[in-house]
């Protein structure tokens, strides 16, 4: 799931072939395709479809297929809310290699894509995933995994998290189970947070969102302590 950026970089379309993944990808407007001498591009008719939102609200949208000459294995799509219209912020032009009857789920699968957004957004601006200080690739990817492993760890004692009644059960078996207490795992001790904080404090001129992150790893239960609100962090917006 990406947006045009991606889905016009034909050298990532095709690592994306080469590891045989399935894609949803934006395509810009004037997405050009190659066809042989005497195929032409043709529309099929619009098919409305409801567009269900995390609020459990759902607007009505319309899915149309475009082919370019003859029918092949990455499809193109229009997704708009006015047919008419087509207005322009509320369009998408998509391209996906995924078959079946895609005019049925294709709306709400690139839907998703607004949540992989937003997840990177916190990433970015709260965590300081683009922050770091370093110019070797390996010690980049290092970092990248910290501030990912923080968002999951925030996101999971979030309250919509904790509401759920997984959640809950899950919480019970851990608690029942010493097995699964990470707290008492030999390395999980005082001394290798004091590592975690020493690699989060490499970069010599630290932002305010790398001092958030740190602040972050201090407040994680450590030797059986309950566990903090991390959601409740004051830089923390849901």
């Amino acid at each position: 799931m990406a947006d045009s950026l991606y889905g016009e970089s034909s050298q990532f379309i095709r690592k994306l072939a080469e590891y045989k993944l399935d894609y949803v990808v934006a395509i810009r407007s004037n997405h050009g395709v190659w066809l042989p001498a005497g195929q032409s591009v043709r529309a099929n008719k619009w098919c409305k479809f409801k567009r269900t939102f995390s609020n459990e609200k759902s607007e009505t949208r319309y899915i149309r297929e475009i082919i370019y000459g003859k029918k092949r294995a990455i499809t193109y799509w229009e997704i708009t809310t006015d047919p008419e219209t087509m207005p322009e912020n509320s369009t998408s032009f998509v391209m996906t290699n995924l078959q079946g009857n895609l005019k049925k789920i294709l709306g709400e699968l690139y839907g998703l894509r607004t949540w992989v957004e937003y997840g990177f957004r916190q990433c970015k601006q709260e965590l300081g995933w683009t922050d770091y200080r370093f110019t070797n690739f390996q010690h980049i990817e290092r970092w990248w995994e910290i501030v990912f492993c923080v968002y999951t760890m925030i996101s999971l004692n979030s309250p919509v998290f904790l509401s759920l009644n997984q959640s809950r059960q899950l919480e019970t078996e851990v608690q029942e189970n010493n097995d699964g207490d990470f707290s008492n795992h030999p390395q999980w001790n005082h001394e290798s947070k004091k590592t975690i904080a020493a690699r989060l404090t490499e970069p010599r001129f630290p932002s305010s969102r790398s001092v958030c992150l740190r602040h972050a790893a201090r407040r994680l239960p450590l030797q059986g302590n309950p566990p903090h609100k991390m959601s409740n962090c004051p830089l923390w917006q849901w």
